[in-house]
């Protein structure tokens, strides 16, 4: 029997190719079996496949839902989509069984609304009619059921997270308010985006070893860079474009940035340009970010610019001689609005518009030199008169590069997983770097860090400061230039309130002695301080040895497994040398 409301299965394709993006963040809850009524089969639980990874498994879901609809006999259907991540529904088209009894009641003529962990809020009609999608506002508040429950009210789920208490409260709210492309390209990463899942998860390996009984009353996060006094060892990386995110944009972040005490490094690919943000935010502290272009006139434009408004350093990023493929962004075609203008860039180059370069990367990668070598990081500390941070830095080799070329200091980065994807962990490779460049020049990081106490992991290991980039264009989005505040609260929060459980009441005082690698329990140091514990301190030097040891306990117990199947698979013959 045919379902006689028709179903435009170009909503179930679109959610489901949502779904298959994020494959880890979802899964679809099984239908109540209340609602089949004296259906032959009541109480039997259906569901559909979850976590679809590929586009055979979209397809699948396809046609799992088509034929429930088709055997449900169903009057008006609705499959739903949810994320365990973001707690919201992703598409949905509501069901009413032709026996009554009603799974999530509403009127035939309604507007729902459609969200993704990255697409945000798209409504779309249902009628007697089919499916259709919709341009405008969101839908007015739906009338309330006969249990007091709003029939329609999608946005309920997205009310319980108003409160923000931490940076992926702020991304999950940020993500309902970014346009679909947008979204893709500021949270996506290059490729298969290893690099981007390893920058997070290389914190998570990281444990604490806390003091005891130590006084913390007071603690102290003021250090300083470059000679410069900051409040907090905190900073935000440089980031394209901010006005995708909120008008605020740049200057929103420079006055949150001024209004903390600490410090931005501003994108050469700005929406607004270098002396703007110097006029709405005299006090902030400020590096320009820049590459080295094919017309080196450009370069020296803006870096002469920027010594003359007062910035105090210029970050050379040095692990881009052409742009990482962003895999998602293409694949929804992300273009910049024609509105926007390259602030910064246009003083200096007048073409560079977003109307006349829709495609960011493409024209980016039109502008950079691929033969930057280490001769220009000399050069441009002569042409602006300022000291010079190379950014990218993520292997001994290059620090000691940057340290001879001139370098003030390194930021330890891989560019957030845009660029090479498969490189390592920005903090797994940290120590090895300090280690090379022995207190030579000052060392940051960036790339993956989401709390307060990443940012303390990262100053025991020898951090002189940490920044982030895609937090602060969730601020944006979140709040404008008060969810930038609102992010550097909770840095600020965690970050302190991690040294004093920590037994640490300065920042200046961390040492790789507070933290340990999760390995640590399998090195042989470990038990070897188990029999004479006043023998060695274990120092994150060691981690290599610890994880070369994990590698090889994890060799024999697959060699064990792969014995204990066999005798499984093959008992007589395992038998057989019991035999006489």
């Amino acid at each position: 029997m045919e379902c006689p409301l028709s179903v435009d299965m170009a909503c179930i394709d679109m959610a489901a190719a949502a779904h298959c993006a994020h494959p880890a963040a979802s899964t679809m809850p099984n239908q109540r079996s209340d609602t089949y009524g004296d259906d032959p089969e009541v109480g039997e639980r259906h569901s559909f496949p979850a976590n679809p990874g590929t586009a055979r498994a979209a397809a699948t879901w396809r046609v799992a839902i088509q034929r429930h609809l088709e055997y449900r006999h169903s009057t008006v259907v609705c499959v739903h989509f949810y994320s365990a991540v973001s707690g919201n529904y992703i598409a949905g088209i509501k069901v009413k069984q032709d026996h009554g009894a009603v799974h999530y009641p509403f009127e035939s003529d309604t507007t729902f609304k459609m969200q993704s962990p990255i697409f945000g809020w798209r409504p779309f009609e249902a009628t007697n009619g089919g499916v259709s999608y919709t341009k405008g506002e969101p839908s007015p508040t739906p009338a309330t059921s006969s249990h007091g429950v709003r029939s329609n009210d999608t946005t309920r789920y997205a009310e319980r997270d108003l409160a923000a208490v931490t940076i992926a409260d702020i991304e999950r709210i940020a993500s309902t308010k970014l346009e679909p492309g947008v979204g893709w390209y500021y949270n996506g990463g290059a490729d298969q985006e290893e690099t981007i899942k390893e920058n997070k998860e290389a914190f998570r390996r990281l444990r604490f070893r806390p003091r005891m009984l130590v006084d913390v009353s007071w603690v102290s996060t003021a250090t300083t860079l470059l000679g410069q006094p900051v409040s907090m060892p905190f900073g935000f990386s440089p980031s394209a474009m901010q006005q995708l995110a909120h008008p605020d944009g740049e200057i929103g972040a420079a006055q949150a940035a001024e209004a903390a005490g600490t410090l931005m490094i501003l994108s050469s690919m700005s929406t607004i340009s270098l002396e703007d943000i110097r006029l709405r935010a005299p006090n902030c502290t400020l590096w320009l970010q820049v590459y080295v272009y094919k017309d080196r006139a450009l370069t020296e434009s803006l870096v002469k610019r920027a010594a003359a408004a007062g910035f105090s350093a210029v970050v050379l990023t040095a692990d881009s001689p052409v742009f990482g493929q962003k895999v998602m962004a293409n694949k929804y075609r992300f273009h910049l609005p024609k509105h926007l203008r390259f602030g910064t860039l246009e003083r200096s180059l007048p073409s560079a518009t977003a109307e006349s370069h829709a495609d960011f990367d493409e024209f980016v990668d039109d502008l950079i030199s691929p033969s930057v070598t280490w001769s220009d990081v000399a050069w441009l500390r002569e042409v602006s008169g300022l000291p010079v941070v190379v950014k990218g830095v993520i292997t001994p080799e290059a620090a000691v590069k940057s340290y001879e070329s001139g370098a003030a200091a390194i930021i330890v980065s891989n560019h957030g997983g845009r660029q090479l994807d498969g490189t390592p962990a920005t903090i797994d490779v940290l120590p090895e770097i300090v280690e090379a460049v022995g207190g030579r020049l000052e060392v940051y990081l960036d790339s993956g860090v989401r709390t307060g106490a990443d940012v303390v992991r990262a100053l025991a290991l020898g951090a002189r400061a940490a920044f982030v980039g895609r937090p602060v264009l969730w601020g944006l989005a979140y709040n404008g230039k008060k969810g930038v505040s609102t992010v550097l609260d909770i840095y600020r929060s965690e970050l302190e309130r991690t040294l004093r459980l920590l037994g640490c009441a300065d920042v200046t005082e961390l040492t790789p002695e507070f933290v340990m690698h999760k390995n640590y329990f399998w090195s042989p140091h470990c038990r070897q301080r188990r029999r004479f514990p006043s023998q060695r301190e274990v120092h994150a030097s060691d981690w290599p040895e610890w994880t070369a040891l994990q590698r090889a306990d994890d060799h024999k117990t697959s060699l064990q497994q792969q014995s204990h199947k066999r005798r499984i698979m093959n008992p007589s013959r395992e038998n057989s040398q019991f035999k006489t």
